[in-house]
């Protein structure tokens, strides 16, 4: 009970006992005189309590007066207190809403702070340990505001980096605990009153920032006029006034550390384009530039193996032959690889005959394994589809790589390729394909090391069969680009190794066979045939157009080996070119001829000019037809049903051709290399027209090179039979300014005018720069 209701209580009874003490005294003055010493009494005792009553009217009076003053600092307390709290929250959405840099929020919720507070500056320190091994706790200004009526006379970098234990133990202590400093400068510590004197502080509140649990620093206020008794409210408001800006400016912070994160990653991405690209780039013009060298180095080893050497000399070409080869193999892999790793590799998905495409890979690959006394055996179950869509020249390349392995690996005994149908669904067959040798097998904790790029197991291993550890993981990384996985099993004992790949194929739409094959599934069997043609460029193209009819193809790169294969083996149909060397085309068709039995093969006529005179000589030599050159599809594909009609399942079967668009560019019109019409001549097969041109440029450097001694030493008939062979890549290829300015010197040749060729031969050189730029700037190329 309050002292104000006590005092309340009394005074009401005391006015009670005020009006019967009244009523007794009338009533005695009606009565006799014997009551005068009562009415004395009672007269004394009136006046005593009337007293008493004025003594508790004026306690209540002052009472009353106290509680309303407390009433009235209460209510301004309340008002400060909201406008404290709608300071706070305005400070608040502004921070979380600014689009403006956190400098500018910050220094206006400072303002804010100061105007309502009603102080002279408002600032913000940050604490920090200190990076250094002493692990002092050290603070920072980080933010000021000062009213216009004094001065910004704080200057912020005398703070910075200063020791809390050393200037301010005290207030660390108290504000890392969560409590506040506030009070009268004059009232603190001698020390502390030094170090603010300056300043004109009179009275100050310091008030702790914990972000996140964690103790950040202190908000401070400074009222350099009027000596001030700060509130709990006040206290509590402006903690969290810094808590709401300290926020802010830590949401900045990881605004700029992102951007800056973001534009580093940015820069090191463009960074790492670059560098790619320009690793690319290099590689892919080191490859041409090695290669260019590199391919005079195997033909020089090639001419000499032709010579008479003696045994020691034999062995040194052998020994050459077999570095030579295998820097070739580093060149081409270290240029698959980065092409794989830069995600530049295309692939091309189309309809193909497996098991055709498997039997001339194994045909190609017994040699080398007869070569070392080994069998290479081919195992296909009938579950086997003939057609599938996939990239035919990948999948080719990952057996060959697994296949080359097996044989360097095995000394004795066999290889074996095996195929499995794993799952058949309505549209893809997943296969695996298992190569199995009988070789030296590896330990089963060096398997991982397999598939690591310039790895090899064992450096024993290396030394004895060289290699360079690039051609499994190569392996790898195709057959998971074609979406299939890779696997190795090695048998105790040094038994052999198992390497086994699955592949999801996909089943080709019926018409996409026939749109894409045309003739393919028309054969009773596939043909047999003998292609015999020196330019290395005409040959792929040919070979590529027959395999695309389902053919079997063997190839000859001159007359006599030609006839040597005629004699091993029966072929349906014979291509021939005319001018090759060590025996010529009309030679090689006369011994051809004489091999025969009783079935005359048809031999057909690869030419670049079927004119009369030639056709005449052709025909009294036993060529049965023509083909002129470039070699067209649709004439090759006639040839075919003509002469091998017998084999065919029907009378007439329509070859469709698709068409692929291919947009014009200013070379093509120039002549310079017109890339729609050459890749029209490649089956429309990207990878077949990008390999014929990486050939082209490595080789027709050392061709040039070869014709230019040929014509200082006037051998007008090797520099002839050159500038055909270069006249026959630049028409294949569809370099028609080229091919015409080779044709003018072939022709020069032909005539005997020395002069007028060693002419051409600059204006050829000058062709070739500029197919060769153009190529080697093409996207296509890339």
């Amino acid at each position: 009970m309050s002292e104000g209701q006590d005092i309340s209580r009394e005074y009401s009874k005391l006015q009670i006992r005020y009006k019967q003490m009244q009523n007794e005294l009338q009533l005695m003055r009606k009565e006799s005189e014997d009551n005068s010493i009562r009415y004395s009494e009672l007269l004394k005792e009136l006046s005593q309590k009337n007293e008493e009553l004025e003594s508790l009217k004026n306690n209540l009076q002052n009472i009353v007066i106290a509680k309303t003053a407390e009433l009235i600092d209460t209510a301004e307390n309340l008002r400060k207190r909201d406008r404290l709290l709608a300071t706070s929250s305005e400070i608040a959405i502004s921070l979380l809403a600014s689009s403006e840099n956190s400098s500018s929020a910050v220094s206006k919720a400072l303002k804010i702070t100061g105007d309502t507070f009603k102080v002279d500056r408002v600032y913000i320190f940050e604490t920090h340990d200190d990076a250094s091994e002493t692990g002092e706790h050290l603070m920072s200004h980080r933010y000021q505001w000062s009213s216009e009526a004094v001065k910004s006379d704080m200057d912020i970098s005398k703070f910075q980096n200063v020791s809390c234990d050393k200037l301010f133990p005290r207030w660390y202590k108290e504000i890392s605990a969560g409590n506040s400093i506030n009070g009268l400068l004059k009232e603190f510590p001698l020390e502390e009153q030094k170090l603010f004197g300056e300043h004109n502080i009179i009275s100050l509140l310091i008030a702790p920032i914990f972000l996140h649990g964690r103790f950040w620093g202190f908000i401070g206020v400074d009222d350099c006029h009027n000596e001030r008794a700060w509130n709990n409210n006040e206290i509590s408001i402006l903690a969290a006034l810094g808590s709401a800006i300290a926020g802010a400016l830590i949401r900045e912070k990881t605004r700029i550390e992102l951007e800056t994160a973001k534009k580093e990653a940015e820069d090191a991405a463009m960074e790492a384009s670059a560098a790619t690209a320009a690793k690319s780039d290099f590689l892919a013009n080191m490859s041409h530039e090695i290669r260019t060298p590199l391919n005079g180095v195997i033909g020089i080893i090639e001419l000499l193996s032709k010579t008479d050497l003696s045994d020691i000399q034999k062995e040194y070409i052998t020994d050459l032959n077999y570095s030579s080869d295998m820097l070739m193999s580093l060149v081409n892999n270290v240029l698959d690889l980065s092409k794989i790793e830069a995600g530049k590799l295309e692939f091309e998905f189309k309809p193909f005959q497996l098991k055709n495409m498997l039997s001339g890979l194994c045909n190609v690959m017994k040699y080398k394994a007869k070569n070392k006394g080994l069998e290479l055996e081919l195992i296909i179950p009938e579950n086997i589809p003939d057609f599938v869509v996939g990239d035919i020249f990948r999948v080719r390349q990952v057996l060959m790589n697994l296949i080359s392995n097996s044989i360097k690996f095995t000394l004795k005994g066999k290889i074996e390729l095996s195929l499995e149908l794993i799952e058949e669904t309505s549209d893809t067959n997943l296969i695996l394909f298992n190569v199995n040798d009988t070789g030296i097998g590896i330990p089963e904790e060096k398997i991982p090391l397999l598939f690591e790029k310039f790895s090899q197991t064992d450096i024993t291993i290396t030394r004895k069969f060289g290699g360079t550890g690039l051609g499994l993981a190569i392996c790898k990384m195709l057959v998971e680009r074609m979406g299939g996985k890779i696997y190795v099993k090695s048998r105790e004992g040094g038994q052999g190794i198992t390497f086994s790949f699955t592949l999801p194929l996909e089943i080709p739409e019926k018409n996409m066979v026939e749109h894409e094959n045309g003739i393919l599934s028309a054969w009773k069997r596939p043909p047999e045939v003998l292609l015999a043609e020196d330019n290395q460029i005409n040959r792929k193209i040919a070979a590529n157009f027959l395999n695309s009819f389902g053919c079997n193809v063997d190839c000859a790169e001159n007359g006599l080996e030609a006839s040597n294969k005629f004699k091993d083996k029966s072929y349906d149909i014979i291509f021939m070119d005319m001018q090759m060397p060590v025996m010529d085309g009309l030679e090689a068709v006369r011994v051809i001829r004489k091999l025969e039995k009783k079935t005359r093969v048809p031999i057909i006529t690869l030419t670049a000019n079927a004119m009369d005179t030639g056709k005449t000589k052709s025909e009294e030599a036993g060529m049965d037809d023509f083909l002129t050159k470039p070699i067209d599809r649709k004439a090759l594909f006639s040839i075919l049903t003509k002469y091998l009609g017998h084999i065919l399942e029907k009378d007439e079967t329509e070859e469709i051709i698709p068409e692929t668009e291919i947009l014009s560019s200013p070379a093509d019109i120039l002549g310079i290399f017109d890339r729609k019409k050459a890749f029209a001549f490649m089956d429309n097969s990207e990878s077949l027209l990008k390999e014929l041109l990486e050939y082209f440029l490595t080789s027709t450097p050392e061709m040039i090179k070869e014709l230019t001694g040929e014509l200082e030493k006037q051998d007008l008939v090797s520099s002839e039979r050159i500038a055909h062979t270069l006249k026959g890549s630049g028409r294949n290829l569809a370099m028609k300014k080229f091919a015409e300015t080779a044709f003018e010197l072939e022709k020069n040749c032909e005539a005997g005018e020395l002069e007028k060729a060693r002419s051409m031969l600059h204006a050829l050189e000058h062709d070739f720069n500029d197919a060769r730029k153009i190529i080697i700037d093409d996207e296509f190329m890339k």
